[in-house]
């Protein structure tokens, strides 16, 4: 059986965390941290959480990241590339959403 894909779950917003963390789990080993990273080694994809866009926020190390990265965002004007290695999805979002974002990003779960 083939081990299933981690992805590092990044986001400040307890409540998100808890929703998408329960939500991801079912599929993804999932790891948490609260500030931008480009993840370890074991990492095979990112999901980028910002909750609000009144922050000043540095997303610049998205352009740098060579993992497939689902932000979720409330504002659907942000500028980051929607590109082969990225998806953008506006608030609300429900973890489901997420998980087929990154199967779009070749990032597959695994079922039960």
């Amino acid at each position: 059986m083939q081990e299933e894909p981690t992805v590092l779950l990044i986001t400040s917003e307890p409540s998100h965390k808890l929703m998408y963390q329960n939500g991801l789990a079912k599929q993804f080993c999932v790891e948490f941290a609260t500030q931008p990273t480009l993840g370890s080694d074991d990492v095979d994809a990112i999901v980028y959480d910002i909750p609000s866009v009144h922050e000043t926020l540095d997303i610049s190390w998205l352009r740098r990241v060579e993992l497939p990265v689902v932000v979720l965002t409330p504002e659907a004007r942000l500028r980051v590339a929607n590109g082969p290695r990225c998806r953008i999805l506006t608030y609300p979002v429900r973890p489901e959403q997420i998980v087929k974002a990154l199967a779009e990003l070749g990032v597959e779960g695994q079922t039960e």
